[in-house]
């Protein structure tokens, strides 16, 4: 017995097995460690890339730093009326899925990368200052059980009236009642005198070599802080920032060191990617977050 096929029929059989082989195909790509629909996908980038990419970062950089010259600013002492100074420092860097965690509409700050930090195997945050409540850190945990956190404060009412020991102790961030300082040295504080260490002591007594983000609110200390901190990287002793993060309150002194901050922290890598205006103490105060380039490129 002769049976014909006809073409048509051949050709439709032969598309359906091609469709059972496509979604056993897919469903089978599901499984795959990354590739979950409710996750992203990290695209290497290519070397090329990431270097036209750091180029145009420090062309900002670079144009940024004449018109601050062209312009005098370090020559404008205290004189910061409406924030001008500040404005000659908008994001440098954009950073992707960012997210803003802590109080508002001061005491928080934006975290950049937000998802990484979800994902990280790694997390350590370091907080300084910021005595009125625990909303940074707790967020920080909310986003990520696994981070190592530590808040840094010598006031007495932060243990006495706010109980922060005992709010970071419940979720396992730990309290140190104590300041990070550049130098150290005991700080008198209230007619007392307070033990001090530098970040780098901080960071050894816990075991870290590197921090994750470093928020820094401690009311002008922050530039004996960084002063330190951001030291001449052409010296064989200089070590360059070993943080992915720094998120900084900055109250204004003086023209100058506010542009020789932003100078060294480009000089160590790091981007802007975040401004705000302190909303009670702006122009005296404002908000500035940076990350370190090389590590955000995606």
């Amino acid at each position: 017995m002769n049976i014909q096929i006809s073409s048509s029929t051949t050709t439709l059989g032969a598309i359906t097995i091609c469709c059972l082989i496509l979604l056993i195909k897919i469903e089978s790509l599901k499984n795959i460690p990354g590739l979950q629909s409710n996750k992203s996908i990290k695209i290497p980038r290519k070397d090329n890339e990431i270097k036209e990419l750091k180029d145009l970062w420090e062309k900002r950089v670079e144009n940024r730093n004449m018109y601050v010259t062209k312009n005098n600013v370090r020559e404008w002492g205290n004189d910061n009326t409406l924030g001008r100074v500040w404005e000659f420092f908008y994001p440098d860097w954009h950073c992707p899925r960012s997210e803003r965690i802590g109080s508002r509409p001061q005491g928080g700050c934006w975290v950049c990368n937000y998802q990484s930090l979800q994902n990280s195997q790694n997390c350590v945050v370091y907080s300084l200052g910021a005595v009125i409540n625990d909303r940074f850190e707790r967020n920080i945990y909310e986003a990520n059980p696994k981070c190592k956190i530590h808040r840094y404060d010598p006031t007495p009412r932060s243990v006495v009236e706010f109980h922060l020991d005992e709010k970071l102790a419940a979720f396992g961030a730990k309290f140190h009642n104590y300041e990070v300082t550049g130098d150290g040295k005991p700080k008198n504080i209230d007619g007392k005198d307070i033990p001090t260490v530098t970040l780098y002591e901080a960071m050894k007594r816990n075991g870290y070599n590197e921090l994750t983000i470093l928020k820094v609110d401690i009311e002008f200390s922050e530039w004996e802080l960084f002063d330190k901190l951001l030291c001449d990287l052409t010296d064989p002793n200089c070590k360059p920032l070993p943080i992915d993060q720094v998120s900084i309150e900055l109250h204004f002194r003086d023209a100058a060191e506010v542009v020789s901050l932003f100078e060294k922290m480009a000089l160590h890598g790091y981007g802007i990617y975040s401004f705000e205006p302190n909303p009670i103490g702006y122009p005296l105060a404002a908000e500035f977050a940076f990350v370190r380039v090389e590590n955000s490129i995606l």
